[in-house]
């Protein structure tokens, strides 16, 4: 028997998982995930590029932050506005900040915090943790 003929079981298992992350990345890339917003249409969400997630970190990051009832911040607004307007320029260039933050209303809250999840989960990014329960009133 040769050296050669013996397989090394880890070397093996770290290969079919290797090429198992390869397969999946590629499935990511090629099929982007949808979403239907408000107008009743579905939208693609893209795979970020390495320089949109960069300069899109810092802004990224405040997501986590915001309450569910609502954006009073100035900076805020326009952070998400960034974000989503960057998003949706890769597939949908008619998607513009203004039609955005203008009426009638393409998303709502729940739309937001959805789209940049699924941007950052497409793209090997930390997912945002979930909102916390809302009391009922």
């Amino acid at each position: 028997m040769k050296a050669g003929d013996l397989k090394n079981p880890p070397l093996q298992k770290k290969e079919n998982m290797k090429m198992a992350d390869e397969k999946k990345l590629k499935m990511m890339l090629q099929q982007p995930n949808e979403i239907k917003l408000l107008d009743g249409k579905i939208y693609k969400i893209p795979v970020l590029s390495f320089p949109d997630a960069l300069e899109m970190s810092d802004k990224i990051s405040m997501v986590n932050t915001i309450p569910a009832v609502a954006i009073t911040d100035k900076e805020q607004r326009e952070n998400l506005l960034d974000i989503l307007e960057t998003i949706f320029s890769y597939n949908n260039p008619e998607i513009t900040r203004k039609r955005l933050s203008g009426k009638p209303a393409l998303l709502d809250l729940s739309h937001i915090r959805e789209i940049i999840a699924i941007a950052l989960d497409i793209s090997g990014l930390k997912k945002l943790s979930p909102l916390p329960e809302m009391p009922s009133l």
